[in-house]
C-alpha cells in the first residue's frame, strides 16, 4: 500500500508533485468569473509550506560536483589561487595556506601583493595585463614571500577566467614551491664546480709531472748528445790519423794493425752515431727529409754499402725487385729509408754464418698520390725464439742479453729502424723460427715523386741548352750568389748556354747592379749577408717598376712555404738547389723566350751509365757523384773543380759556425750552415747536406743538442775532405 503521506524531509523532493501543487496554486489564485477568490484547503497550504522549506534547504547546499571539485582543490600540494583583475584574492586553497603561511580568512579580499616582494610588483602588473588581454602565462619561475618574510622560489602558471559572456573576469593561478629543487640544483652546481676544480687541479699536477718527465728526457738526450760529442772529438783524431798513416804505410804487418784500428774506430763511431740518433728520436728532434728520388738508386746505394760486408763472410746478397719498382719516382727521405735497410741487412749478416741475405721489395698498394711498399730482409741465420721477438725492437735490447754474447752490438739498430718506420707512418715486424733464419719487414706508404725533379739524362738538358744558344745567345743574366762554389757552378752553366753573366755577391750589390745596367733576367739567392734575396727583390721592383726583369729565386729550401715566400716578395719563379742543369735551362727558356714553348717536358731515354766511374769517386762515403754530375750536365772537369774549391773554402766552415755562435751572431752562424748545405748539395755530398741542415735547424730552434750536431758535421766534413784529396786536381 503506497504511503502518500507528505514528508518534511527536505532530501525528498518529488519534482512532479511539486509541479502539480504549483498548477493547483495557479488555479486557486486565478480570479473567478464572479470576482470572488476561493479559499485554499488546508492540505494544499501544508504541502506548499513543506516544499518551500525543501527548496530553501536544497538551494543552500552545494551540488555533488561542487563538493568533489572543492575536495580536489584542497587536496593539492600546489597553491591554487583565484584573483580579480585588480589583484584582489577571491579564492585560496589549503596548498596556498601551507606554502605562503596565510589562512584563507587572512588572504581572501586582500591584494595578491601580500605574497609578492616589493621589487617584483612590476612583474605582477605585467602578468595581470597579459591575463586581461586573454593570454596564458605558463611555467614562469619567480620569487614570492612567505607570511614570516622569508622568500620562496616558485614555478607558476596563470590562466584567465571567463564569465558567461566570454569576457575575462579574473585569473586562476597555480604556484608550486620549488625551493628544495633550487637548493638541490645549487648544491649540484657547487659540486660540479668542485669536481671541475679538482679535475683542473689534477690536470695541472699531471701537466707538471709531464713537463718534469719531458725535462728529464730532454736532459737525458742532451747528456747523450754531449757524451757523443766528447767521444767523437778524440775518435775523429784516431780515425783521421790512422787513415793518413795507412796511406803511407808499406810494411804489411803495420798496415794490418792500422787497418784493424780503422775498423775498430769505425765500429765505435757507428755505435756513437746510433746513440745520437736514438737521443734525437726520443727528443722529437729528428727531421725527416722530403725530396724526390728514385727507388732503384736507393737500392743500388744500399747494395754498394753492404755487399762487401756480406762477401767478407762468404754470404751472397740478392736484391729482388722488378724494373718497374726500380724506376719508381718517390718523394720522401731516401737517406732514412737506406738507413733502415742497412740496419736490417747488417743485423742479418751478423747472425748468419752460411747461405745468404735476400732483400725483396713489393708494391703492396698504389693510389694517384702515393704507393705502399713492403720491404723484406731475409736471412738464413740462427733465427729468433718466440719469447725474444717482443723485445727485439726495444732500445739496448738483443735476443741474447748476456755479457758473453757471441755477436756483440749495442742493440740500437733495430730500435732506431722501428722508430724511423713509425715516424714515416709505417709498420714494422719480424717473422722468424729458431734455427731457420729470420725475415725482418716493414711497410711504408711513400708519396709519388715528380719525374721533372729527378736527375735525367743529358739529352734533355742538351736540347734546352741548344735552344738557349740558338735563340738567346748574348742575353744578359745577373747571378746573385754569395757562395763562391755556387757562383762558379752557376756561372759556368749559364755561359755554356751562351749567356752573358754578371755576378753580385749579396742583395745590396744586386740592387746596385740592377740599377746600373740592363739585364734580361736575375737569378736571386735567398739567404745572403748585407741584404737577403726577398728584400733585394722588393727594392729592385720598387726602383725599376715595370722595367724590372724577371727575378727567379734560387734556394736550398725547396718547401712550399719557401716558394710562397719568394712569390710574396715579387719573384716570378723558384729553382731549388742543388741546381739541376736541365731544370735551370728550362726555366731560362721559359723566361728569356716567352714567345716559344719551353721544352721542359723532354727527357732522355736512358741515363748515362755511371758517369763518375772514370774519376773514381764512388767509394767515398756520403758522396753521390752521379747525381752531382747530372746536375752539372755531365761535366766531370767542372765537377772536380767544384770539389776542389769546396775542399778549400769549406774545410773550416764548422769552426766558423762555432766562432759565430761564440760571438753571439746566431744569424751569421745559421747563414753559414745554410750556405754549406747548398754547396754540399751541389757537390753531391748528401750526408754532409743533411748534417748541415740539422745544424741550421738546431741554431734556429736553440736546440740543446747543437754542440753535438756541429761536432758530427765537423767530423764528417773532415773525413770527406780527406777522402777527396787524392782525386782532386793539383793547385
Amino acid at each position: 500500500m503506497r504511503d502518500d503521506t507528505p514528508s518534511d524531509d527536505p532530501a525528498r523532493l518529488d519534482l512532479p508533485r511539486l509541479q502539480a501543487l504549483l498548477d493547483r496554486l495557479h488555479e486557486a489564485v486565478r480570479p473567478p468569473a464572479d470576482g470572488l477568490a476561493p479559499l485554499l484547503d488546508q492540505s494544499t497550504l501544508a504541502e506548499l509550506s513543506r516544499l518551500t522549506r525543501a527548496l530553501e534547504a536544497r538551494a543552500a547546499e552545494p551540488t555533488l560536483s561542487q563538493q568533489a571539485y572543492r575536495a580536489i582543490i584542497d587536496s593539492s600540494d600546489d597553491a591554487i589561487i583565484g584573483k580579480a583583475l585588480d589583484g584582489t584574492i577571491t579564492s585560496w586553497n589549503t596548498g596556498a595556506e601551507r606554502i605562503f603561511g596565510y589562512g584563507a580568512a587572512e588572504a581572501l579580499g586582500q591584494s595578491i601583493r601580500i605574497i609578492i616582494p616589493p621589487e617584483r610588483h612590476g612583474e605582477e602588473s605585467t602578468i595581470l595585463a597579459r591575463i586581461a588581454a586573454g593570454e596564458r602565462v605558463d611555467h614562469f619561475e619567480t620569487v614570492r614571500r612567505h607570511k614570516d618574510g622569508h622568500l620562496i622560489d616558485v614555478s607558476a602558471t596563470v590562466s584567465p577566467i571567463l564569465d558567461e559572456n566570454g569576457q575575462v573576469c579574473g585569473a586562476s593561478k597555480i604556484a608550486r614551491d620549488i625551493t628544495a629543487r633550487k637548493r638541490t640544483d645549487a648544491e649540484l652546481a657547487e659540486y660540479r664546480q668542485h669536481l671541475e676544480a679538482m679535475v683542473e687541479e689534477r690536470t695541472a699536477a699531471l701537466s707538471v709531472a709531464k713537463e718534469a718527465a719531458e725535462a728529464a728526457n730532454r736532459a737525458k738526450s742532451s747528456f747523450l748528445a754531449n757524451m757523443s760529442h766528447e767521444l767523437r772529438t778524440p775518435l775523429n783524431a784516431i780515425i783521421g790519423l790512422s787513415e793518413l798513416a795507412l796511406r803511407g804505410a808499406r810494411e804489411p804487418r803495420l798496415r794490418d794493425q792500422l787497418a784493424k784500428i780503422d775498423r775498430a774506430s769505425q765500429h765505435l763511431l757507428g755505435v756513437i752515431n746510433d746513440v745520437l740518433d736514438i737521443s734525437r728520436i726520443e727528443a722529437d728532434r729528428l727531421i725527416l727529409e722530403q725530396t724526390h728520388f728514385r727507388l732503384g738508386e736507393v737500392l743500388e746505394n744500399f747494395s754498394s754499402l753492404v755487399a762487401h760486408r756480406a762477401a767478407e763472410k762468404g754470404l751472397r746478397l740478392h736484391i729482388e725487385r722488378s724494373p718497374e719498382i726500380a724506376r719508381l719516382a718517390l718523394h720522401g727521405d731516401p737517406l732514412r729509408l737506406s738507413q733502415i735497410l742497412i740496419n736490417f741487412a747488417g743485423n742479418a749478416i751478423k747472425f748468419t754464418e752460411r747461405g745468404g741475405i735476400t732483400v725483396r721489395v713489393h708494391l703492396a698498394d698504389e693510389s694517384e698520390q702515393d704507393v705502399a711498399l713492403r720491404f723484406e730482409v731475409q736471412d738464413t741465420g740462427i733465427g729468433i725464439a718466440a719469447a725474444d721477438r717482443e723485445r727485439l725492437f726495444s732500445a739496448f735490447e738483443q735476443a741474447d742479453a748476456s755479457t758473453t754474447r757471441k755477436y756483440g752490438g749495442s742493440g740500437l739498430g733495430l730500435a732506431i729502424s722501428k722508430r724511423l718506420v713509425e715516424l714515416m707512418g709505417g709498420e714494422v715486424g719480424v717473422d722468424s723460427e729458431e734455427g731457420r733464419g729470420s725475415t725482418f719487414w716493414f711497410v711504408l706508404r711513400i708519396g709519388k715523386g715528380q719525374e721533372s725533379a729527378l736527375p735525367h739524362s743529358l739529352h734533355a738538358s742538351e736540347a734546352a741548352e741548344q735552344r738557349l744558344r740558338q735563340h738567346c745567345r748574348g742575353m744578359h743574366v745577373l747571378l746573385v750568389e754569395d757562395e763562391p762554389i755556387n757562383q762558379e757552378v752557376s756561372r759556368e752553366l749559364l755561359q755554356l748556354a751562351g749567356l752573358r753573366v754578371s755576378v753580385a755577391a749579396n742583395g745590396a750589390e744586386a740592387v746596385e747592379a740592377a740599377l746600373r745596367g740592363r739585364h734580361d733576367l736575375i737569378l736571386m739567392d735567398m739567404q745572403m749577408p748585407v741584404l737577403d734575396g726577398p728584400d733585394a727583390t722588393r727594392e729592385i721592383l720598387a726602383r725599376l717598376g715595370e722595367q724590372a726583369p724577371p727575378i727567379i729565386a734560387m734556394t736550398a729550401n725547396a718547401m712550399a712555404s719557401d716558394r710562397q715566400r719568394c712569390l710574396d716578395a715579387g719573384m716570378r719563379d723558384h729553382i731549388a738547389k742543388p741546381i739541376n742543369s736541365r731544370l735551370l735551362f728550362a726555366k731560362l727558356l721559359q723566361w728569356l723566350l716567352p714567345a716559344a714553348e719551353a721544352d721542359s717536358g723532354e727527357t732522355g731515354s736512358q741515363a748515362a751509365e755511371n758517369p763518375a766511374t772514370d774519376i773514381g769517386l764512388h767509394d767515398i762515403d756520403g758522396l753521390d757523384p752521379d747525381t752531382a754530375l747530372y746536375q752539372l750536365g755531365g761535366n766531370s772537369e767542372l765537377y772536380l773543380r767544384v770539389l776542389a774549391q769546396f775542399a778549400t773554402d769549406h774545410a773550416s766552415s764548422p769552426q766558423r759556425i762555432a766562432n759565430a755562435l761564440a760571438a753571439g751572431d746566431r744569424n751569421g752562424a745559421q747563414r753559414r750552415a745554410h750556405s754549406l748545405k747548398g754547396v754540399a748539395s751541389q757537390a753531391g755530398a748528401e750526408r754532409l747536406r743533411s748534417l748541415a741542415e740539422r745544424v741550421e735547424h738546431d741554431i734556429r730552434d736553440h736546440a740543446p743538442g747543437l754542440d753535438a750536431s756541429l761536432a758530427e758535421l765537423g767530423d764528417h766534413l773532415r773525413q770527406l775532405i780527406i777522402a777527396l784529396q787524392p782525386h782532386l786536381p793539383p793547385g
